[in-house]
């Protein structure tokens, strides 16, 4: 039989830049798409994200709270195709809401699509109220592979490769 061919990469960033100092487009978006992305946060005190700390492959970012995060003027419709959305992260603290891959437009409405709930379990909220979350407990200081897919009808949530919960029939939102 044929080989199925991969699907399209929107985006892909490897975080493996030696540093980020705030520079449009300084992380490179390997894809081949050019959505490069721009290391940044808000707030009163915050500075740039470097990546200097190794990461579970390579180097990764090191994100320090929610103020910190990647932005890319690159606009993704989850609702009009199938996707996959995939993150490796280490966790300092299991007891607070974290977001590790969400879409905002450029009013402040979004998305998360791969979080840390404040109980310390995987979760979603792209396909709306009630969320999609996980079941196993979080450990602080331990990598962890998170993965959201949407596949026709059906949204998963994937940790370390098991998947954790499923819903069908929902739109994505």
């Amino acid at each position: 039989p044929a080989a199925i061919p991969p699907p399209p990469i929107d985006s892909f960033w490897n975080m493996e830049e030696a540093a980020w100092n705030g520079t449009p487009d300084e992380v490179i978006d390997s894809s081949g798409n050019t959505n490069h992305a721009t290391a940044t946060c808000i707030g009163a005190v915050c500075s740039v994200p470097t990546t200097t700390a190794n990461g579970k492959l390579g180097r990764g970012g090191d994100f320090g709270g929610d103020d910190y995060f990647l932005s890319s003027r690159n606009v993704f419709d989850p609702a009009a195709t199938d996707f996959t959305a995939a993150i490796w992260f280490k966790p300092t603290n299991v007891t607070t809401f974290q977001a590790l891959v969400s879409q905002q437009d450029g009013v402040g409405t979004g998305r998360y699509w791969l979080a840390m709930s404040a109980t310390g379990t995987l979760t979603s909220n792209i396909a709306g109220t009630p969320q999609t979350g996980g079941t196993t407990p979080l450990l602080a200081n331990t990598w962890y592979h998170a993965a959201l897919t949407r596949q026709g009808g059906t949204i998963a949530l994937y940790l370390n490769g098991a998947q954790e919960a499923q819903v069908t029939g929902r739109t994505v939102s």
